[in-house]
């Protein structure tokens, strides 16, 4: 590489990690990304939930196969986020750390991967196409799986090209493959295209020693989630979430999200249209384009096929399985990858032309991406930015609020016991002794209610981690309710003898946006509308009303 290239890289790399990390915490956990946060925390497989039940609601305890993995995904990247937490603690930012870093390191590793296929021009060219895809940066600033997968794919892909020339290099390849697996099933429907691509233009692959070396290093990193699956068809007579829908098996353990694949319904529209939103329509049509000229590209480099054959293979994969929109992101590296080899082949021919497409595509691209992911309010219409760019309604702020309440603090002995007792009394109370509980230097002796109106996920996280891993007291105003009516409820109260009570009633944007709806009566709130105390207000990063925080320390249900 020239001095020049060296520094083009070095740039592309600074432009992703801005639109990878400015302003990184903007939106709300409106996904499954809070729940994983939840749940690698601690590296604790629950949701407290009955319509998702995980092993230590079954036994009352944590048996040591469930340590292997979770009920519903592979077990590295709760693994990697529980690490992050435990070195930097728990925040936000923190849970999406692990996906950012991999996301920018993704975008250096498509760079070799292109470089190997057709030198420096075109790594360049494929960087800064990763780097500009709106759908590999949203994925990218959630702390979902998918980015962490994307990253050990890739190096998979790297290594695996790098055998073709020295086959020392097949234990990497077998070792990244199994980190992929242990991130993401996903990559067992694009091994079939891997190995369609060996026996075509590789089979002496088949008769080294050290591919099965390799071999060997991906089945024993396999071993986790095959324990894991075996002792749960033992003890439960199905396997996880996954491969319990894939094979069809009926069960109770988990009736929410019952025989979601073992039906499939092919949606190859609805598929292209998520993908084509995700991209924006420009990339979209690069795209396209870029898969033709592939077969071009193929001539000089057969292995540019390899990423044709994982591409398609995870195109029919979502169109079968039913494409997510949190899924498609994966499909990005493979576009990005195919575009920025098109790119420099079309440079090598007509470089003013090409600079001349090149520079008003990538100048879209991060406005397309901006628009989606870093501005609070998108400008323009609707194809100017992506269908399911994420908001902030607000959920991050009362995060923060109700963060600045608990942090370096502990509860009550009596609040820990009837915490415990409320949500927790079915389960070993050794299991969830966590060492945080009685880590704060200050005590907290109040209880927090919180609007029963608001969206699931985000308030999840902004009150879950806080009543599970440190026992306070943190309740929906209709939970509230039911304690008081239930009997013994106010008994149960005047034992714990709260300080304060903190209220947080969700404001218009707030209710409009509600998944979760109340419709009964608040008496809570209208006792403390009665004596007339004044809240604090939370406002979401358009400055709308968000919240409304109460604080009173006398009141009469």
């Amino acid at each position: 590489m020239t001095k020049l290239q060296k520094q083009l890289l070095a740039g592309i790399l600074l432009l992703a990690a801005v639109l990878i990390f400015f302003r990184l915490t903007r939106h709300d956990p409106l996904g499954d990304d809070a729940h994983y946060s939840f749940r690698a925390i601690g590296y604790f497989d629950y949701l407290g939930s009955k319509e998702q039940t995980t092993p230590v609601q079954w036994f009352g305890h944590r048996p040591a196969w469930s340590y292997l993995s979770f009920h519903d995904h592979p077990p590295l990247v709760f693994l990697i986020q529980h690490i992050f937490f435990s070195i930097f603690g728990v925040s936000l930012f923190v849970s999406r750390l692990p996906s950012a870093l991999a996301a920018l390191g993704s975008v250096l590793v498509i760079f070799f991967i292109a470089k190997r296929l057709a030198g420096p021009k075109a790594g360049l060219a494929a960087a800064l196409a990763l780097a500009v895809n709106n759908y590999f940066i949203w994925t990218g600033r959630i702390a979902l799986l998918e980015s962490v997968f994307i990253f050990f794919l890739l190096l998979s892909f790297l290594y695996l090209l790098k055998t073709f020339e020295d086959s020392k290099y097949f234990i990497h390849t077998g070792l990244f493959f199994g980190l992929s697996l242990l991130s993401k099933y996903t990559v067992l429907f694009i091994l079939p295209a891997v190995l369609l691509f060996l026996v075509w233009k590789h089979r002496w692959i088949f008769k080294n020693k050290r591919f099965w070396q390799g071999m060997m290093v991906f089945l024993v990193l396999c071993l986790p989630v095959v324990i894991y699956n075996l002792m749960m068809f033992k003890t439960r007579g199905h396997f996880d979430v996954q491969f319990a829908d894939l094979f069809g098996q009926v069960h109770n353990d988990w009736p929410k999200l019952a025989m979601r694949i073992s039906k499939p319904d092919p949606n190859f529209l609805g598929v292209l249209t998520t993908i084509a939103d995700g991209f924006s329509w420009p990339y979209f049509a690069a795209f396209i384009l870029s898969i033709f000229f592939s077969l071009h590209l193929a001539r000089r480099a057969a292995a540019v096929y390899l990423f044709v054959f994982a591409a398609v293979s995870l195109f029919f994969f979502f169109a079968f399985a039913g494409g997510a929109v949190r899924w498609m992101g994966v499909l990005a590296p493979f576009a990005a990858l195919l575009v920025g080899l098109a790119a420099a082949a079309f440079a090598e021919r007509k470089k003013y032309l090409a600079a001349a497409v090149a520079i008003p595509f990538a100048v879209f691209s991060i406005f397309y991406t901006w628009n989606t992911n870093h501005l609070k309010r998108p400008v323009a219409g609707p194809n100017w930015y992506a269908g399911f760019r994420l908001e902030n309604y607000g959920y991050n702020q009362l995060d923060k609020e109700i963060s600045k309440l608990l942090t370096g603090k502990k509860p009550t002995p009596k609040i820990k016991y009837a915490t415990t007792q409320w949500w927790y009394r079915d389960l070993d109370e050794k299991a969830i002794e966590f060492p945080i509980i009685n880590q704060g230097a200050g005590v907290f002796g109040s209880a927090i209610i919180v609007d029963s109106e608001h969206i699931w996920f985000p308030m999840y996280w902004a009150k879950e981690k806080w009543k599970f891993y440190h026992r306070f007291s943190i309740k929906t105003s209709n939970e509230f309710l039911q304690v008081v009516d239930a009997k013994g409820g106010l008994e149960i109260i005047n034992f714990v003898q709260f300080d304060k009570i903190y209220y947080f009633k969700s404001g218009p944007r707030i209710r409009e946006t509600a998944d979760l709806k109340y419709e009964g009566s608040d008496p809570l709130f209208e006792a403390i509308l009665k004596k007339g105390i004044l809240p604090k207000i939370i406002y979401d990063d358009q400055g709308n009303e968000a919240f409304y925080m109460y604080e009173t320390s006398e009141l009469a249900i």
